[in-house]
């Protein structure tokens, strides 16, 4: 062993330099080392136990080093002068808060603060309510305004539309002024609607008078051109004939109560029509119904377009209930009502083959019909009247009949009584168009 080397924990001071044993480890003390076998361990001692190693070497205890300086405190400086703030105008100050007003109460400035006491306060905002106030009337405007508006676009139809724009225009008005009336936005589109809708009424009622006004004029061009009419003058002063026209005579009139339904009364009117080349179009034939004191029970109005020759109305009086007919009065059109047709246009329709088949409860008359006429008629109308042997009326039916052939042929017709009538009745067939 080397005699220099320090002995552990003889107290030596470190050199000036050298690291600080308690920061920096020691190093490993030096060992020997032999190249002489380690002797081996005793029988029954584990190899692990057999080597005896030296204790660890103590350190020195490190240098206590001396206690810093202390310094001295710095030194306290005086406190500036407060100066005053500058005086406010009076109109600035700021006047004491409202009653319930804290620190934390008013309103705060947009960044998250309070708003100084000398700016205006804002009140809250309440929520809003909804209106109370009924609205029907605001409604009923708008949708009166709308249909007028629909109306006011459409030709002819136009003219009912002011009504209804009147109406909307009123109701808006109503639903505006009136504090009890809620509904303002409905009724400001309705008013605005029916002002809309007046001003296109106006311009479509123009448009639609211009047009019919082309229509008439272009009609009358066409009457101008087109051969002019007869000249109809009375042949003979009182015998009720004006040209070839004459006056419609009332041949027969039958009326009873109805089999089934006695408050109903059926009635049949035979008239004839003297003249050869006059017609009474579309003419109005006017029945009352009338009691044995005089008195109207109940009236009706027929149209028919009276040929040549004779022709048979049949209908029934409804509301006769409990009281009886005694007379039924015809009122005919007048002589100037007639107009003359056209040769082609005149002719005559033929019954033929005309057979009754009785039933349980009712009667069918069956037959055939053709025509004369050289233009044939689209469509005309038929009346059934049924007389007993002694030609008393016992009844009409009528039917509609709507296409006979041009060139003469027979086509079938049928009609039902609903009444069983008695096997020697006759049946007449009459038609008008």
């Amino acid at each position: 062993m080397n005699d220099d080397s320090t002995t552990p924990g003889s107290g030596t001071n470190p050199p000036s330099g050298a690291p600080d044993p308690a920061v920096t480890p020691p190093p490993s003390p030096a060992v020997p080392r032999s190249s002489a076998p380690h002797p081996a361990p005793p029988q029954g001692v584990p190899p692990y136990a057999a080597a005896q190693y030296a204790a660890p070497p103590q350190y020195a205890t490190p240098p206590q080093y001396a206690t810093p300086p202390q310094y001295a405190a710095p030194p306290q400086y005086a406190t500036p002068p407060q100066h005053a703030a500058p005086p406010q105008h009076p109109s600035s100050q700021p006047g004491p808060p409202p009653y319930g007003s804290g620190p934390n109460s008013g309103p705060h400035h947009p960044a998250g603060g309070q708003v100084p006491p000398g700016y205006p306060q804002q009140p809250p905002q309440a929520p809003r309510r909804p209106d109370p106030r009924p609205k029907t009337i605001a409604i009923i405007a708008l949708v009166a305004a709308a249909v007028g508006l629909v109306m006011a676009v459409i030709p002819f139809v136009v003219w009912f539309s002011g009504l209804l724009l009147l109406a909307g225009l009123v109701l808006s008005l109503i639903a505006l002024i009136s504090r009890k009336q809620g509904g303002t936005g409905f009724a400001i589109g309705a008013l605005a609607t029916s002002v809309v809708g007046g001003l296109l009424a106006v311009v479509m009622g123009i448009v639609t008078v211009f047009s019919l006004g082309g229509m008439f004029a272009a009609e009358d061009g066409m009457s101008s051109e087109s051969s002019p009419a007869p000249f109809i003058e009375e042949s003979e002063e009182g015998s009720g004939a004006i040209g070839g026209a004459v006056e419609l005579e009332v041949t027969e009139i039958a009326f009873a109560p109805d089999e089934y339904d006695p408050s109903a009364w059926w009635y049949v009117v035979v008239m004839e029509n003297p003249s050869s080349d006059h017609v009474y179009d579309f003419a109005p034939i006017e029945l009352d119904a009338l009691d044995a004191d005089g008195a109207v029970i109940e009236s009706r109005t027929d149209y028919a377009r009276i040929l040549p020759g004779k022709i048979a109305l049949s209908g029934i009086f409804f509301d006769v209930g409990e009281r009886e007919v005694d007379t039924v009065e015809v009122r005919l059109p007048g002589v100037d009502e007639a107009s003359p047709v056209p040769a082609e246009e005149v002719g005559e329709f033929v019954f033929e083959d005309i057979q009754a088949t009785a039933g349980t409860n009712s009667t069918a008359v069956r037959g055939t019909v053709r025509t004369t006429f050289d233009v044939v008629p689209e469509a005309f109308e038929i009346t059934i009247v049924a007389r007993d042997a002694d030609g008393t009326i016992l009844g009409a039916d009528w039917n509609y009949i709507t296409e006979v052939p041009a060139d003469g042929s027979p086509v079938p017709f049928e009609g039902r009584f609903f009444q069983v009538m008695p096997d020697d009745a006759e049946y007449e067939v009459y038609a008008y168009r």
